[in-house]
Parts: structure tokens; C-alpha cells; sequence
């Protein structure tokens, strides 16, 4: 495969990945606002917080292949984590089982050490910047996702009363 034909399947892998990733949030911000569309508040909540999930998570993953190689940014990790740590609180809001909690002990640590990995890969990133140009592009981009990725999680976790 010639190096310019795998260069335009990797840039439409990733707007494809973007664009799924986005059709997934804006899905679940509709059902979120609508929680009666699928006849029944519970199954819209479930079915809307995997959506987001999975939309967050594939964000992530797409946003960390624009780096075209180079380090870590941390937006896989940050997405992952995130995903993990929604999945984790609606298994825990729905189904209250002692041995469950046990079971799921792993995701919450898993969602906790990928959004911790990521959050941190960010600032690494920045702080080694080559320039303070370059610094400069990378440091909103940064505190966007970190602000985003903690209104997400405060407004899932207190839709389903895990934080009041």
C-alpha cells in the first residue's frame, strides 16, 4: 500500500472516528433531555450514559491519533477512563449488590487510573512543549477536555443520584 493512499485511509479513519464519536454524544445528550423517548426513564438513562461512554471514550482514542505518532497526549487514557468510570456508576446505581461492587472493583480502579494517566499525560505533554507557542495551542485544548470531562462526570453521577 503506497505511503500516500495509507496517510488518506488513517485521515478518514480518524474523521470517521471523530464523527461516530460525535453522533454517540449528541445521541445520548437527546435521550438524556428527552427521558421518556424510549418509553421507559430508566432504559433511556442506561442507554444514554453507554452512548456517552462510548462516545467519550472514542473521542478520545480518535483526538489522540491526531498527534500523527509523536507522544502521548492522553486523550485515549482520559477517554477510557472516563467511559469506564460511567459504566462503573450506572452498574453501581442500578444493581446494588454487595458481590457486584466486588466484581466491579476493577473498572472503577481501572476508570480512575486511565482518567488519573490521562489527566496527567496532558500537563507532561504541555510542560514539555518545544516552544511556548506551542504551549500556549495545547494548554486550552487541555483544559477543555479536563473541563469537560468533569462536568460529564459531575452531571451523570448526579442524574443518577450518585452525588447529590
Amino acid at each position: 500500500m503506497s505511503s500516500k493512499k495509507k496517510d488518506k485511509n488513517s485521515k478518514e479513519d480518524i474523521i470517521e472516528g471523530i464523527g461516530l464519536a460525535f453522533a454517540m454524544i449528541i445521541a445520548a445528550v437527546f435521550f438524556y433531555l428527552t427521558p421518556s423517548y424510549l418509553g421507559s426513564e430508566i432504559v433511556t438513562i442506561i442507554i444514554s450514559s453507554t452512548l456517552v461512554s462510548f462516545g467519550i471514550g472514542g473521542l478520545g482514542i480518535a483526538l489522540n491519533k491526531l498527534n500523527n505518532g509523536e507522544s502521548n497526549l492522553g486523550f485515549d487514557n482520559l477517554g477510557v477512563g472516563v467511559a469506564m468510570l460511567i459504566i462503573w456508576g450506572i452498574v453501581y446505581y442500578y444493581f446494588q449488590y454487595i458481590w457486584l461492587n466486588w466484581a466491579l472493583l476493577i473498572v472503577l480502579g481501572l476508570g480512575l487510573f486511565g482518567t488519573a494517566t490521562g489527566i496527567t499525560s496532558l500537563f507532561v505533554n504541555i510542560l514539555s512543549s518545544k516552544s511556548k507557542r506551542e504551549a500556549a495551542i495545547k494548554l486550552p485544548v487541555a483544559l477543555i477536555q479536563i473541563a469537560t470531562t468533569i462536568v460529564a462526570l459531575y452531571e451523570i453521577f448526579t442524574k443518577l443520584k450518585i452525588l447529590k
